[in-house]
């Protein structure tokens, strides 16, 4: 998301502080462009946050000649948050 804001900061620079002419370049249009670039890549890293979370547990097991003595179980989470 840090990227995006930057673009967006860049961009309003360009577009609103900036007063230089470059021939064949116009600047606030370069600005504007770089605007929406952040506003995508905000967008963009917001839709596609991924939580894990993997827990590893082990159960003991009553003293059964016929069973191993412990279980280790492993449980993995995984919550993709949509907007």
């Amino acid at each position: 998301m840090g990227p995006g804001v930057a673009l967006l900061i860049i961009g309003a620079i360009f577009a609103f502080a900036m007063r230089k002419e470059l021939p064949g370049i116009d600047i606030q249009t370069v600005g504007v462009i770089l605007m929406l670039a952040g506003v995508a890549v905000i967008v963009h890293a917001r839709r596609g946050r991924v939580h894990e979370e993997e827990t590893t547990r082990v159960e003991e097991q009553p003293h059964d000649p016929t069973k191993p003595t412990h279980t280790v179980v492993r449980e993995k989470t995984t919550e993709r948050e949509q907007k």
